[in-house]
């Protein structure tokens, strides 16, 4: 097994990570806030189509900027505690693929 510590992450791959992430949760809110809309538009209640505007559709892309901007913060205060404490250490375990390959050949 080898240790590796992570010492320093930037903060724009935090935040692209963090968008990656919200992708799928935020792409089903604002399709349920459409759904929604649809629905209050058809029967016409206001109280729904406020709901979904507000809620379904507004919250999920301010969600996005939060997460990404607290994440951000998150990675600089990391980064500068890894300075001082040391990083986050992972064990990896590496598999010899090459000795498969050579049985493979080799039968």
């Amino acid at each position: 097994m080898k240790k590796v510590e992570f010492k320093k992450f930037t903060p724009k791959s935090v935040f692209k990570t963090i968008m990656y992430f919200m992708i799928i949760p935020s792409s089903l809110c604002i399709i349920g806030g459409l759904i929604a809309l649809l629905v209050g538009v058809a029967t016409g209640d206001s109280a729904t189509i406020g709901f979904a505007v507000v809620i379904m559709l507004l919250y999920p892309l301010m969600f996005i900027g939060l997460y990404g901007l607290f994440g951000m913060l998150y990675a600089v205060v990391y980064n500068a505690l890894a300075q001082r404490f040391g990083g986050l250490e992972v064990m990896i375990e590496e598999e010899d693929d090459t000795i498969e390959i050579e049985n493979a050949f080799n039968q």
